[in-house]
């Protein structure tokens, strides 16, 4: 897994040198965090930056809980436009993402595809060239 040696080296250690409004969305259970993910808010779109979430909680779906969440927290923000971040064509943890209907992804000639569309045999053209 590609996971940063710590929030602050991934997400910068001052609010202030950030181009836009940072959310820290959490998950609690029984008091405890569970899980947290960490939204861009601009003005009329928010783009999740990171999840994270306790692996003792792998069952409770808490990745697709922090997305519905993050959507809604945009929605009552004024945003149309919602990018769930990264995913890969492979089998990869960030797979609950490829959950959601109406996805789309960009297949680096300059397209917009549905989601629906990604088979293996298409991941040549997610390639550069």
């Amino acid at each position: 897994a590609n996971v940063p040696p710590s929030l602050t080296d991934f997400l910068g250690a001052s609010q202030d040198e950030y181009p836009c409004p940072v959310v820290e969305i959490t998950a609690r259970l029984a008091g405890e965090q569970a899980a947290a993910s960490y939204l861009d808010l601009g003005q009329a779109g928010a783009s999740s930056v990171y999840a994270i979430f306790d692996p003792a909680h792998s069952n409770r779906s808490l990745g697709i809980a922090t997305m519905l969440w993050e959507i809604d927290y945009a929605r009552q923000h004024g945003c149309r436009h919602y990018h769930p971040g990264y995913a890969f064509h492979a089998p990869s943890e960030m797979d609950y993402k490829k959950q959601f209907t109406g996805s789309e992804w960009f297949d680096w000639r300059g397209h917009w595809l549905p989601l629906e569309r990604v088979k293996v045999r298409d991941r040549k053209d997610a390639l550069p060239g």
